[in-house]
């Protein structure tokens, strides 16, 4: 889906999750056992989700694969049988989250930031959703979203690229529908400086500390920050790492800045695990960590070590076929250009110290964040 990103944080995004889920259950004349079996023998492996569909096989059979790929996108049964079971899978996966204490508190910690907008949804909400969705609607969805103009296609491998073309336009020429575009975000209702207490029957709390971020990922800030993220919080000696090591106030901690940052604005947060009587000791101590860093910056090792993490990264990004696929179609879907990790090559390997910590300075400081708590803590 060209709005792959919105429709994975969206309310929107939970039915057409579901409805994406359901095609293999039935396509035409074909069971979902018919092909289920029909992709296995050939080698393929398929997925169906909120960010859209993939298949991949082997290189002398895809134009088998691709047809019956095709039939499954555009032709679903929608067979009432299997459609009552993957709602009680579904129904079953909202009530697991809900009773996650992580999911639970990341979830509540988004809905602060987006207040009143398309990211605003609690778990009870989208069960609600699930339980009266009906054979009906799901058609109704499949029609507004399964649009070549909302999709974009990648396809990764060895072939003959003027054979392949033909083929696959061919497969794909009958396929028709509407443009479908959601419209981002509106100004979010956040309140900075709020507290939510969420009580849950658990030995530890998960606290969470959170606001909306200024970056989207067409920010030219946005690469050195998920570098500084690197220094800050992600890696073994990070910041965040030497003050559990040091102190041994929490079990675990983590955090990003810019965090789901795409054609909207995404969100900074730092979180921990830890015992009832360390919380107010450790948000201060947090907070000291990300204030020290916007005052006085990263050293030359740190900046060294994150640029090879981050370099790593888009190495892994041309690991496997699917992965090199993935890219593309995000890169086409944001309107990045192909040239966009070449710009982001280099923008990694010149950033100078100098340059970095002014950058640092700009987003790392710890006003305005408001914060999540939950475990066996008042409301």
């Amino acid at each position: 889906f060209k709005q792959a990103s919105f429709f994975a944080e969206s309310k929107e995004g939970i039915l057409l999750d579901f409805m994406m889920n359901f095609l293999m259950e039935g396509t035409g004349k074909f069971s979902k056992d018919d092909n289920v079996e029909f992709f296995e023998r050939l080698g393929s492996i398929y997925n169906f989700d909120v960010s859209g569909a993939g298949i991949s096989g082997l290189t002398q059979n895809y134009e088998e694969v691709l047809k019956r790929f095709m039939q499954v996108l555009t032709n679903p049964s929608f067979p009432e049988k299997e459609f009552v079971k993957l709602k009680e899978i579904f129904i079953d996966l909202y009530q697991r989250r809900q009773d996650s204490q992580t999911d639970r508190g990341i979830r509540l910690l988004k809905n602060l930031i987006y207040k009143n907008t398309h990211f605003d949804w609690s778990f009870d909400q989208a069960i609600e959703l699930i339980k009266n969705i009906d054979i009906k609607k799901l058609k109704e969805l499949h029609k507004k979203y399964l649009s070549p103009k909302n999709m974009v296609l990648s396809i990764s491998g060895d072939f003959d690229l003027e054979k392949l073309e033909k083929e696959v336009l061919n497969i794909f020429d009958s396929w028709q529908g509407e443009k479908y575009w959601a419209e981002l975000p509106e100004k979010s209702n956040f309140e900075s400086g709020k507290t939510i207490n969420n009580f849950m029957l658990k030995d530890q709390v998960l606290l969470l500390l959170g606001r909306p971020s200024s970056l989207n990922v067409y920010d030219k800030d946005l690469v050195p920050v998920k570098m500084l993220d690197f220094v800050a919080f992600s890696s073994i000696g990070s910041r965040l790492y030497q003050l559990r090591e040091q102190t041994g106030l929490f079990y675990t901690a983590f955090g990003m800045f810019g965090a789901n940052a795409s054609r909207f604005n995404g969100f900074d947060y730092v979180g921990s695990i830890l015992n009832l009587e360390n919380v107010e000791k450790s948000e201060k101590l947090i907070f000291e960590v990300i204030d020290n860093l916007g005052k006085n910056g990263i050293y030359q090792y740190e900046l060294n070590a994150a640029s090879q993490s981050y370099l790593k990264g888009i190495i892994d990004l041309t690991s496997s076929n699917e992965s090199i696929s993935g890219v593309l179609a995000k890169l086409k879907s944001l309107e990045l250009g192909f040239d966009y990790y070449d710009k982001v090559l280099n923008r990694v390997q010149t950033i100078s110290l100098d340059e970095i910590n002014k950058i640092c300075a700009k987003y790392f400081y710890s006003k305005g964040m408001s914060k999540v708590r939950v475990g066996r803590i008042k409301g």
